[in-house]
């Protein structure tokens, strides 16, 4: 059976693949991030293509265009363009081509970077219409960073409007900037941000501030961060901040706290978003449904705010679960497969990754000889063990594709306690001011959630914020955010062992919610393997660990002293600010080097340009003093074919 094998290489960030057959099967996706153990690595994907074998691929899809091509795109809907328009190309660099060489297949294709972005949504929505809304931070090869498109399972997915990266201002680069300003990692921790708004409020002068750096400055604001690293090998590329232009923009903010920027800076990307869907609405290109890709439709705010959107009723929201640039290899994948045998129904699972055995989880665990027990009834296990107030982490099924944990490699807790959100904080080293999110079962939507009905699709991946019930704010409160939001996942029948477990949880309790949070090391993805879950949970501390597959329930208590060992190792190891200083250091160093080699290159051709000058002039006067030359035209000649003069 044929199968397509989307990719996305960019040499910067989210390194991705995933694979669809011709009867429209997702077979699998996964980032790099997840083998390599490092963050949105965006490194040559050699792990991730290892084991896929290339005689079952009919055809490698490149989530970009192969060269860039200027074609202006004037937008009817987006509000702001550059004070001056450029003419840049944004080209790949020869790296990016030694990779697509290097692959062992010699069918391979292109697609149009956002295009792959609003295929990975309208293909998951099962929707036979809709409008799909794309804005990420664009694409080397692609000359739009974002567009609308028309989508039905008739007629395809087609621009209809386009974001030109000559043309107009990208909101995304103004909220990676202050991300970075505030002291966070910039294309990391935006979301940091979106739960640090909550807590600040409107101020007229610093909106004001924030316009004047995205309207009137806005190449400033661009320059102030750079790739470095990038298509490297060895490093993992790095969005550097310069440290020179970032102090300049915050001195512009000093007078405000980070709460009052978080703030101003989620109201203004709010309304900028909102003001495409109006004039979205006033252009006639609204449907019933929409959908929405790309990386600022990981806000999930924003994604509230377009639901809710008063001028025109949504009947459903749909948001690309793998919403960032890793979404975009599968988004290529269903694109290709839809355009070659037209399959038009696809599953919107995201458990597509790596799963494991009973063995060879048993494998692992008696290696490490970890205490443990098997469980009998584990769904009534668990949820004594969450009604009891402790917390469990959960490895099931296969490991989830994307930025959320959706059961699969998740961390469970009761919601009721409010100072759970202190403790697993504590634990795993994660920012205070960020809310947990809950999953919540679909029978107690109405009593949980409010103006929740177009927003249900959305839910069930975790990409939306709703308004709690008063009930759910007193009863769940470490789910509910400072401003009365959370952001839920739906748990329905067809999620089995956690929606019985937490049905019975419910009896025990009265409560239909439960806390739910990424399984991974404060600062690394979401765990993979076995021997990950188990090192992660001792050396988070948690208190119980179950590997679903095998029934088993590892117990903290009972594996203090491998604990001891794992948290050794990783003090002994693992200092990630060194380890970042050491790469900045070698960069810049590289940087210098390369300066350095600049300068006496230079050097080298001046000094060889002044021999051949004065070569030249001894060759004139020669041929002076030997009467050679007789008349001007030839005297011109001569100095013409020397080089002398034009």
């Amino acid at each position: 059976m044929s199968k397509i094998l989307g990719i996305n290489y960019s040499g910067f960030h989210d390194t991705s693949m995933a694979i669809v057959n011709e009867q429209g099967n997702i077979l699998t996706a996964c980032s790099l991030e997840r083998f390599t153990r490092e963050k949105q690595d965006g490194r040559v994907s050699e792990e991730l293509l290892r084991n896929i074998d290339f005689n079952e691929i009919e055809e490698v899809i490149i989530t970009t265009n192969k060269n860039f091509e200027k074609q202006k795109h004037i937008s009817k809907v987006h509000p702001q363009k550059l004070k001056v328009q450029r003419d840049v190309d944004f080209q790949h660099k020869e790296e990016f081509y030694k990779f697509i060489e290097n692959l062992p297949l010699s069918n391979i294709s292109f697609m149009d970077h956002e295009l792959a972005h609003a295929a990975s949504s309208f293909w998951l929505s099962g929707f036979d219409e809709a409008v799909c809304l794309v804005y990420d931070g664009g694409m080397y090869n692609t000359n739009i960073f974002g567009g609308v498109y028309s989508c039905s399972k008739k007629d395809g997915i087609k621009l209809i409007d386009g974001f030109d990266i000559n043309i107009y201002s990208k909101i995304t680069t103004l909220y990676t900037v202050i991300t970075a300003m505030l002291g966070f990692t910039p294309n990391k921790h935006e979301g940091k941000i979106t739960g640090l708004a909550a807590y600040g409020k409107y101020d007229e002068g610093c909106t004001n501030i924030l316009i004047d750096w995205f309207v009137n400055k806005y190449d400033e604001l661009e320059s102030s961060l750079e790739w470095i690293f990038s298509y490297g090998q060895e490093i993992n590329p790095i969005f550097h901040k310069n440290s020179k232009k970032i102090a300049l923009i915050k001195e512009s903010f000093k007078i405000f706290d980070k709460e009052t920027i978080a703030f101003n800076l989620q109201f203004f990307t709010e309304n900028h978003i909102l003001k495409i869907i109006e004039n979205m609405y006033e252009n006639n290109m609204l449907h019933k449904n929409i959908c929405l890709a790309g990386g600022l439709f990981a806000n999930v705010k924003i994604n509230q705010k377009i639901a809710d959107f008063k001028n025109f009723k949504f009947a459903n929201i749909f948001v690309a679960p793998p919403m960032g640039d890793e979404g975009t290899a599968l988004g290529a994948a269903l694109q290709a497969v839809n355009n070659k045998y037209m399959v038009t129904t696809f599953c919107n699972t995201m458990y597509l990754g790596d799963s494991y055995t009973e063995n060879e989880i048993l494998n692992v665990l008696d290696e490490l000889k970890v205490v443990y027990q098997v469980v009998e009834n584990p769904s009534n296990k668990i949820a004594n063990i969450l009604a009891s107030g402790s917390e469990v982490a959960l490895f099931d099924l296969r490991m989830e594709f994307g930025p959320r944990a959706l059961g699969a490699r998740s961390i469970l807790a009761p919601a009721n306690d409010k100072t759970i959100n202190d403790r697993l904080n504590k634990k795993l080293n994660r920012t205070e001011f960020m809310p947990f999110a809950p999953m919540t079962l679909e029978e107690y939507l109405d009593k949980s959630y409010v103006n929740f009905e177009n927003k249900k699709l959305a839910m069930k991946f975790m990409t939306i914020a709703c308004e709690c019930t008063k009930w759910m704010a007193d009863n769940m409160s470490a789910v509910v955010h400072i401003d009365n939001t959370a952001r839920p996942q739906i748990i329905t029948k067809d999620d089995k062992f956690i929606y019985k477990m937490i049905h019975t949880y419910n009896d025990l309790t009265g409560l239909s919610s439960i806390v739910n949070t990424s399984f991974n090391i404060h600062e690394e993805p979401i765990i993979n393997t076995p021997y990950e879950a188990v090192k992660g949970f001792l050396i988070s501390g948690l208190d119980y660990l179950f590997f679903k597959e095998a029934n088993i329930l590892v117990k903290y208590e009972d594996n203090k002293d491998l604990a001891f060992l794992f948290v050794k190792e990783r003090m002994l190891s693992h200092k990630p600010k060194e380890k970042q200083y050491q790469k900045l250091a070698k960069y810049f160093e590289s940087k210098n080097q390369l300066l350095n080699n600049q300068l006496i290159t230079k050097e080298k051709v001046l000094q060889e340009y002044s021999t051949s000058l004065l070569e030249k002039e001894n060759v004139i006067n020669e041929l002076l003093k030997e009467n050679k030359i007789y008349k001007n035209n030839i005297l011109i000649r001569i100095l013409k074919k020397l080089g002398l003069i034009k």
